[in-house]
């Protein structure tokens, strides 16, 4: 999510912003991020003040992808649950 909010936010430092600068018409086809976020109903993975919600620590492409202890991968667990359900919720609610 992350990867795709800087690609549309123009931002540099995309681990895969060379992979998606080649499909940009696919991601044209949300206008922006917001769009994005809505079509695929992936409200849930943004915070308030419009940053990701991370399920795991995140700091700019530098902490590692995998959780480092058994809490660490119990709060991840947690967070993907979480977010499981809510989404789940969110397309149950949609007319």
């Amino acid at each position: 999510m992350e990867c795709i909010r800087r690609h549309y936010s123009g931002e540099p430092s995309n681990k895969f912003g060379e992979v998606l600068d080649r499909y940009s018409d696919y991601f044209a086809l949300f206008k922006d991020f917001d769009g994005y976020v809505e079509f695929f109903v992936l409200q849930d993975l943004i915070t308030e003040d419009c940053t990701i919600r991370f399920f795991h620590p995140f700091d700019n492409f530098r902490t590692p992808a995998l959780p480092k202890n058994p809490d660490e991968y119990l709060e991840y667990l947690q967070r993907s649950r979480d977010f499981i359900r809510a989404r789940n919720k969110r397309i149950d609610a949609q007319p």
